[in-house]
């Protein structure tokens, strides 16, 4: 199966994700040091052969270009379009990938770690421009959309695959709803919601945050709705307590890519547990793109210290 999916239903043990990240970055360093300079790597371009050899092969080469050389930038550039599809990996296993990338030379991998991170930053912000303007016009995945519920007239935007049905029950029924969350954020002009859109797009390309179904606006306010897995519930201070050290990882790689949260963001624990992979964010406005500023454990620590203070639940969004 590919990579995605094999990242997504869960290896058997911790030593085959191990083995996995390993085997990808020895092949990707071979792919780079061929001349093969592969514009979009992604989890799914990848095939994972547990008890094979060799155990990966590339499987997709549609936006691929062949050099003479693979240029330093083009390196790192092709490296953070891999780490935006790993959100909530932890920061031992990005860097078991750099470690195989630069075949055992930790100098090196920290040299990429660096590359890589600054270079993801400015990847994000640029992301989010991108989904903005492609989920607020009506194509292939995206379309405008008009409800009306007895209360309120709605516009906004919605995802193609979501239910009108479905957005309409959940519009009525407020964040009672058992397959969707509702995040209420206020009074919001036509441009601010548009990127509150693209910024839920973005994050959920990099599994950051659940499915965002639609971005409505009415006269008095504007909500999103997000896709609620089975089993999910608000991160309440409980639920964050029992699972700090995984929440500092997600919190942690969220800041590698340029995310930095507020206080009051909402948070929901997306399959009933924290394993630094399974939280979401439900409030897109509470994000900061802060393409220059160092992230860090210290600083993940920081705010989740914030949060079990503060946060007593996702407002708007209670099970």
């Amino acid at each position: 199966m590919d990579l995605q999916r094999a990242l997504g239903d869960g290896f058997a043990s911790a030593c085959a994700r191990r083995r996995a990240a390993r085997a990808l970055g020895e092949l990707v360093r071979r792919m780079h040091d061929a001349g093969v300079d592969q514009d979009d790597l992604a989890p799914n371009n990848f095939l994972w052969r547990a008890g094979c050899e060799p155990p990966m092969l590339a499987i997709d080469f549609e936006r691929t270009r062949l050099r003479t050389r693979v240029s330093e930038r083009a390196r790192a550039a092709s490296l953070a379009k891999l780490a935006r599809h790993c959100a909530g990996e932890s920061a031992p296993s990005r860097m078991r990938f750099l470690l195989a990338y630069s075949r055992g030379d930790r100098a090196e991998a920290r040299r990429r770690w660096r590359d890589v991170e600054t270079e993801a930053r400015a990847l994000l912000v640029r992301d989010v421009r991108r989904w903005t303007r492609t989920a607020t016009r009506r194509g292939r995945r995206f379309e405008p959309i008009e409800l009306t519920t007895p209360a309120e007239r709605w516009c906004g935007w919605a995802r193609r695959s979501a239910d009108r049905a479905l957005l309409e029950a959940a519009l009525g029924s407020g964040a009672r709803h058992e397959s969707v969350w509702m995040r209420e954020l206020g009074a919001l002009s036509s441009r601010r919601a548009a990127a509150a859109w693209g910024v839920a797009q973005a994050l959920h390309q990099r599994g950051a945050c659940p499915e965002p179904l639609a971005l409505l606006r009415s006269k008095r306010r504007a909500v999103v709705l997000w896709a609620r897995p089975a089993a999910s519930a608000p991160l309440d201070r409980d639920l964050a307590l029992a699972a700090r050290s995984a929440l500092v990882v997600w919190m942690d790689r969220l800041h590698a890519i340029g995310v930095s949260l507020r206080r009051d963001a909402a948070l929901a624990a997306l399959a009933g547990s924290l394993d630094g992979r399974r939280v979401g964010l439900l409030d897109p406005l509470a994000v900061e793109l802060d393409p220059l500023a160092a992230g860090g454990r210290a600083r993940a620590r920081a705010r989740v210290q914030h949060l079990l203070a503060d946060h007593a639940g996702p407002p708007g969004a209670r099970g």
